[in-house]
């Protein structure tokens, strides 16, 4: 699953590694944003967490109010919203991302949290992408979709 920014500077790419017995997601996250790069190779998401994002994001398409919200199940690693930010229509999407790494015994940080804006006539295309991300059997696609 992969969003870009409207103006094709920053990007949040969900990769599919493995699925759990139940039925959680693997996911490689990786954050790109005008330079700035964070990298989760170990995020876990729930079924459940993955199926009410699905809702919110049809919701978001089909009413263009509201917001889509996912958190891994470790939520201080990973955390997506796409959400409507005015009236006029326009798409933000939210993203957190971060690690815990020791260093000399102690845990540190390593953290990116960036927002930017998407084409809102693209929502439709990310309901899709998400909806092959949840069906995933944990395996990375084959091929990265053609952007419309």
């Amino acid at each position: 699953m992969k969003i870009r920014s409207e103006r094709g500077t920053s990007a949040i790419i969900l990769t599919p590694k493995e699925k759990g017995p139940d039925g959680s997601i693997k996911a490689s996250v990786t954050v790109t944003s005008e330079g700035f790069v964070g990298i989760n190779r170990k995020v876990w998401l729930s079924p459940l967490a993955l199926k009410a994002f699905l809702e919110q994001l049809r919701t978001l398409n089909e009413y263009r109010k509201g917001e889509a919200l996912i958190e891994a199940l470790s939520p201080k690693e990973f955390r997506l919203a796409i959400r409507i930010t005015d009236l006029s229509g326009h798409v933000s999407a939210f993203v957190d991302i971060a690690q815990l790494r020791s260093v000399f015994g102690r845990w540190a940080k390593n953290s990116l949290s960036v927002e930017f804006a998407l084409d809102p006539s693209l929502l439709p295309h990310y309901l899709a992408e998400a909806e092959c991300f949840a069906c995933s059997e944990g395996k990375p696609e084959g091929r990265e979709k053609a952007r419309p």
